[in-house]
Formats: C-alpha cells, sequence, structure tokens
C-alpha cells in the first residue's frame, strides 16, 4: 500500500504544486472536511492526489521549495 499521510516537512514529490499534493499532508487527515471526497481526497483518487491540501501548504510548499527549515 502506497504512503497516503505524509509529513507537512517531508521532502517535496514531483507531483506536489501550490494547489495540488501527492498524498495528504493535513495534520489530522480524519478532521479533514474534504477526507474521502470524490475527485478531491487523496485517499479516494487512483493517483493519490489532494487537490484541496491545507490551508497553509502554499507557505509550505514555498519553503520546502526554496529549502528553508524555519
Amino acid at each position: 500500500m502506497k504512503k497516503l499521510i505524509v509529513a507537512q516537512n517531508e521532502k517535496l514529490n514531483e507531483l506536489d504544486t501550490e494547489l495540488q499534493t501527492y498524498g495528504c499532508h493535513h495534520s489530522n487527515p480524519d478532521i479533514c472536511s474534504s477526507n474521502s471526497l470524490d475527485k478531491i481526497c487523496a485517499f479516494v483518487n487512483s493517483n493519490c492526489i489532494c487537490k484541496l491540501p491545507p490551508r497553509s501548504w502554499k507557505k509550505i510548499y514555498q519553503k520546502l521549495r526554496e529549502g528553508r527549515s524555519d
């Protein structure tokens, strides 16, 4: 089984963008309002892409892309 829960500070996946993530980057996926929604949630999409990452994802993505660890 693929690892779908990804730590927010983990290295970026080639499929990660500012608008989507490979796997789930939510700190608590069980309470995510989009959990298991078809065509949105990584847990139910065959390509494991989350189309609605956390609101903080854009900042996290930029930080990881720049190689910062702050």
